[in-house]
C-alpha cells in the first residue's frame, strides 16, 4: 500500500479477496470518502493498527473465510493491552461491514460482532498532570535504563524530546532535519493537529538530545524508522517498559502515565511558574487559550509567589524610606 496512491487506479482483486486487500481498500478508499472523513491522526492510528496487528494475524486469509473465532483469537492475544485490543476490534468491525457492502461477504455475516470488549482502566476526570521532581527523575533514569538494556536509542531520544517539549509524540516522530535550526532552537512543524504550519522553540535540553541523534543518509527524518527511509511510527513498547521501571503505572486518579501526559506535565510546570496561559499553550501548540485554561488552577502558586515578592519589595522600599528619613533627621 503506497501513500498517495489513487484508489481509482488500483486493481481490486475480483476473486477471493484477502484481508490484506480489504484493509487496503478500507484505508485508501472508504475512509477518505466518508461524509465526514476522520482526522489525519485517526487515519494514522488505523494504519498502525492494521500494520501492527491485523495483517500479521489475518492478512493472507480470504475475507469470506474469516470467522469469529479468528478475530476472538486476535483480540485475546492483545488482552494485556485492553485499549489497543478494543481498537483493533472496532477497526475490524467497520472493515467487515464494508466487505458486506462490497459483496466480499454475505450480508449479516460480520465476524467481528458479538465479541465482548475488554474493560479498560478508566482515567480520572482531570486531564492535567504535574509530575513531582522525584517522579521526573525516576522517569529520566528509566529512559536511560531502557536505552542501555534494549538498545532502543532512537525511540528513547524521541521520548526525551517529548518529555522536554511537551509536543505530541506524532509531532516529535515526524520531525524533519531540514525543518530544524539547532543553533536558534527553532523548529518548523508541518500539518500538525492545530495548524498547517507552525514554528516552535526547542529548549536547550531537547536540543542536546537532538544533537546526539545520528543522521541517516537518504532519510529526511530525525527519528528514522526500521526501513531507514520513513520515520519511526510508534514508541509504545519502549514507553510501557519505561513507565513500569519508573513506577508510574498507577498514578492516583490517572492510572498509567501516558505519553500524552508528558504534554500536560510541561504545560502544568509552565503555568505553575507564572508563564501566561497564552505562552504556555503556544509552546505546545494549543489552538486557543481555552485549551490551556484547564491548567489555570496551578497558577495560584505562581500568583502567591508574585504577591509575596511584591509585598517584600514594598516592605523594603518602606524600610529604606524610613531609614532615609531617620538619617536626614539626624543630620539636621
Amino acid at each position: 500500500m503506497q501513500a498517495g496512491e489513487d484508489p481509482q487506479q488500483r486493481q481490486v482483486p475480483e476473486e477471493v479477496p484477502t484481508v490484506d486487500a480489504l484493509m487496503e481498500r478500507f484505508l485508501l478508499e472508504y475512509l477518505p470518502s466518508k461524509k465526514r472523513p476522520p482526522r489525519r491522526k485517526t487515519i494514522q492510528d488505523y494504519e498502525s493498527i492494521v500494520r501492527c496487528h491485523v495483517l500479521p494475524a489475518l492478512g493472507t486469509k480470504a475475507v469470506a473465510d474469516v470467522t469469529r473465532a479468528d478475530i476472538e483469537r486476535l483480540h485475546q492475544r492483545l488482552r494485556t493491552m485492553p485499549y489497543q485490543a478494543n481498537r483493533v476490534l472496532a477497526v475490524l468491525h467497520q472493515a467487515f461491514n464494508q466487505a458486506e457492502v462490497w459483496g466480499w461477504r454475505p450480508q449479516h455475516s460480520n465476524p467481528a460482532v458479538h465479541i465482548d470488549r475488554y474493560r479498560e482502566m478508566r482515567r480520572g476526570a482531570k486531564k492535567e498532570v504535574m509530575l513531582s521532581a522525584a517522579q521526573m527523575g525516576q522517569l529520566l533514569a528509566a529512559i536511560d535504563e531502557e536505552e542501555s538494556a534494549k538498545g532502543t536509542t532512537i525511540a528513547c531520544a524521541a521520548i526525551r524530546v517529548a518529555f522536554w517539549t511537551g509536543w505530541r509524540i506524532s509531532e516529535v516522530l515526524g520531525l524533519v532535519w531540514d525543518n530544524l535550526d539547532l543553533k536558534t532552537g527553532r523548529a518548523r512543524l508541518v500539518k500538525t493537529k492545530t495548524a498547517h504550519e507552525e514554528y516552535r522553540q526547542l529548549p536547550a535540553e531537547a536540543l542536546d538530545v537532538l544533537a546526539g541523534v545520528p543522521r541517516v543518509a537518504g532519510c529526511p527524518y530525525v527519528f528514522a524508522g526500521r526501513d531507514l527511509r520513513g520515520h519511526l511510527t510508534t514508541v509504545r513498547g519502549p514507553w510501557r517498559r519505561i513507565r513500569k521501571r519508573a513506577g508510574l503505572d498507577d498514578l492516583e486518579g490517572l492510572g498509567p502515565l501516558r505519553l500524552h501526559d508528558l504534554r500536560h506535565n510541561v504545560v502544568s510546570w509552565d503555568v505553575s511558574r507564572g508563564v501566561p496561559l497564552e505562552i504556555a499553550g503556544k509552546n505546545v501548540g494549543h489552538r486557543s487559550r481555552q485549551a490551556t485554561e484547564i491548567y489555570a488552577h496551578f497558577a495560584p502558586n505562581a500568583l502567591k509567589r508574585a504577591a509575596d515578592e511584591r509585598a517584600a519589595a514594598m516592605r523594603r522600599a518602606v524600610e529604606e524610606s524610613a531609614g532615609d528619613r531617620t538619617s536626614s533627621g539626624g543630620r539636621s
